[in-house]
């Protein structure tokens, strides 16, 4: 059975769902569910693709790629090839990075 990984607001005080509403401008709560389940998605995502920072919601790296992945997935967008791409070379970038993942048993740092 998949974590559930939580989103609400963080020590650090960033609410990753108040951060995907506001890049989608959606200023409403109606889409809380379809947006965490977005979100959950996401982070499942960089998850299974070897991204393993200490906290998913307050690296800045990580933000920026789930809230290009829930605008590409977010009611079918026009620049949805576009936010894709985007999305899937942040991933790129946070695989291939030092302190993001962990090869063969080794922890370079993400934990």
């Amino acid at each position: 059975m998949a974590q559930v990984i939580q989103t609400q607001e963080t020590d650090e005080g960033y609410d990753l769902l108040e951060g995907v509403r506001l890049a989608l401008a959606i200023t409403v709560e109606d889409f809380d569910t379809e947006l965490q389940d977005l979100i959950q998605a996401a982070l499942y995502d960089l998850k299974t693709n070897g991204v393993n920072a200490l906290d998913l919601q307050s690296d800045p790296l990580i933000i920026q790629a789930v809230k290009t992945y829930c605008r590409a997935h977010f009611h079918s967008p026009a620049d949805y090839d576009k936010l894709l791409a985007a999305y899937e070379e942040q991933k790129s970038h946070l695989m291939n990075a030092t302190g993001y993942t962990t090869f063969g048993g080794v922890d370079n740092g993400a934990g």
